[in-house]
């Protein structure tokens, strides 16, 4: 479609594999697109399955302000470090009942509440946060601390 003149408002981007290089960094290129763009009153929104933490990582990096879209769409926050819009859990029966089969299948897990982020403990890891934004736990069932924005299972026979 040809370009109409017309002004753009708003640019939505992920952040895999589209701000970030496979080095997870943001290139000096892309840095200087989007202050141009800003300077020119267009809002950045950052729509990403990655958690809240990771977000507002970039965005302040990248001094972005605007409305972001994380954890898979389940939550929503009308700036990085602003009001929540929409926070969309899993039902702690629903996560707890997911923890547990993949506890009794052996199964690791990634549940994300709030902007952390619950993994089972592997073998010759310590419990406790690894990151600040990730926490080791014992089992599955532990990592359920409250109603999740997602759940994240790999495991060929889960799926």
């Amino acid at each position: 479609m040809p370009y109409t003149g017309q002004k753009i408002a708003l640019i939505a981007t992920d952040q895999d594999g589209t701000l970030l290089q496979p080095n997870h960094q943001v290139s000096p290129k892309t840095v200087a697109l989007l202050h141009q763009a800003q300077q020119r009153e267009v809002r950045i929104v950052i729509a990403t399955t990655r958690n809240l933490y990771f977000v507002r990582e970039l965005c302040t990096l990248l001094n972005l302000a605007d409305p972001v879209i994380c954890s898979n769409g389940a939550q929503i926050l009308g700036a990085p470090f602003g009001e929540e819009w929409a926070s969309y859990t899993i039902p702690m029966k629903l996560a707890l009942t997911i923890a547990e089969i993949a506890d009794a299948h052996n199964w690791a897990i990634s549940s994300t509440i709030g902007e952390t982020k619950y993994v089972r403990q592997q073998p010759g890891q310590s419990l406790g946060p690894l990151t600040p934004n990730v926490t080791v736990v014992r089992s599955n069932v532990a990592g359920i601390v409250g109603p999740p924005l997602r759940i994240l299972l790999w495991h060929p026979d889960a799926i």
